[in-house]
């Protein structure tokens, strides 16, 4: 995008409302570096390996340079998506975006410079230590809602997915302390949470142009890119696992965790651990709860179209929201068995933030929330709610494994 745009295109645009992007395309080229970037530090990556010298023990300017041309190479990818993604749905307005889009596009591109700097200062100095500069693992720009943003995301996914898994495998190439195992086991279990959300995203987004599926299309999408920049940051500075506050570092459970099959079914105050879901279920009592919504769908036994479910998904987070859930935390929201499933996410998320969700969606549902624990005797446990909205089987639930509940 370098030619000036025609009188037509400019005509349309303005009709439209959309901001020219120049100045973007400007950011665009000069961020290009960002994948350079990428490709130095692979190559240091690959010379880690060679030389047998675990990412825990780097120096910490390797870390550094892995994790600065990590989070470059993400917002240039999400920038240019964006960019992209709204040149191909209206190609009578390229060179002009809608101003959301233009927003969100310009927090992500106008950033890369500062990471890759970042990343060529590491490459020179072995003891250069964002650690202890930045509060990490850093965050993206907040999420604005612009038009085609699930078009960006999808283009985004498919770039970030491959360089994800060689970040991870890299890990395993050399010997892993066994005092960080299980860090690794988490940061993995992570991977495959956002794997699992931007695969169901994308096969929904194939399927064709739905509107009742956009937003957890979207939300799916963003869930993944959020969770996906968060897991490439720690893959190269792995030591922040170890790092990071004691309710940030609680296991991350895949995206769907398996359901051991001998469980039992326990009351709260039946699992000493479970004591914080009763408090959360109590706070959350004492909030308001959205009003109980007319069944206005099919018969209790009828099946009721993925469309229908989902629609009625964003009706349900919406109800929770009224009734005082923490807007912080983005479920994963699917249509499975017949119903719909919601996924309260273990990433950067404490126990007591997790239970009291849970325990605001019962609310909604009009039912009490009940732990599940797996037969294995490991103290860990699924905190659920299950009902019924709008005549529509539902199932909200959040993992606590076993350190957690004995915390």
């Amino acid at each position: 995008m370098t030619h000036r745009p025609s009188l037509t295109t400019r005509l349309h645009a303005a009709a439209a409302g959309e901001r020219g992007t120049a100045a973007l395309e400007a950011l665009r080229t000069a961020g290009k570096a960002a994948y350079d970037e990428l490709l130095q530090a692979d190559r240091l990556r690959d010379e880690q390996i060679v030389a047998e010298i675990s990412p825990w023990a780097a120096p910490p300017g390797v870390g550094s340079q892995l994790l600065a041309a990590w989070n470059a190479f993400v917002l240039q990818t999400l920038g240019e998506a964006l960019l992209d993604a709204d040149y191909a749905t209206d190609h009578r307005t390229v060179g002009f975006v809608p101003p959301a889009t233009y927003e969100h596009a310009f927090a992500c591109l106008s950033a890369v410079a500062e990471w890759i700097d970042r990343a060529r200062q590491a490459r020179v100095d072995p003891g250069y230590d964002l650690a202890a500069q930045l509060d990490l693992p850093a965050q993206l720009p907040d999420w604005v809602g612009s038009p085609g943003q699930s078009d960006a995301l999808v283009l985004a996914v498919s770039s970030l997915r491959g360089h994800i898994d060689l970040a991870l495998h890299g890990l395993e190439q050399v010997t892993v302390p066994a005092e960080h195992a299980a860090d690794l086991t988490r940061l993995k279990q992570t991977a495959t949470q956002a794997a699992s959300a931007a695969d169901y995203a994308t096969s929904l987004h194939s399927s064709g142009d739905n509107p009742s599926l956009a937003e957890v299309i979207r939300h799916n999408l963003a869930q993944a890119v959020r969770l996906w920049f968060e897991v490439g940051q720690l893959a190269a500075m792995p030591r922040l696992l170890t790092m990071r506050p004691a309710d940030q570092a609680a296991a991350h459970p895949p995206a769907q965790a398996a359901r051991p099959p001998g469980k039992q079914t326990v009351r709260p105050t039946e699992h000493a651990a479970n004591r914080l879901a009763d408090q959360a279920a109590d706070r959350a009592s004492k909030q308001t709860a959205a009003p109980r919504i007319v069944p206005k769908f099919a018969p209790k036994d009828e099946p009721i179209s993925t469309a229908a479910r989902l629609d009625l998904a964003a009706e349900l987070v919406r109800a929770a929201g009224r009734a005082g859930a923490d807007n912080r935390i983005d479920p994963v929201v699917s249509a499975k068995w017949g119903g719909i499933e919601i996924q309260v996410p273990s990433s950067d998320t404490s126990v007591q933030a997790r239970l009291t969700l849970v325990a605001v969606y019962a609310r909604v549902l009009g039912v009490e929330p009940i732990a599940e624990q797996p037969d294995d005797g490991d103290g860990s446990y699924w905190f659920k709610a299950k009902g019924r909205f709008n005549n529509c089987k539902v199932e909200a639930w959040a993992h606590v494994d076993g350190a957690e509940a004995d915390a």
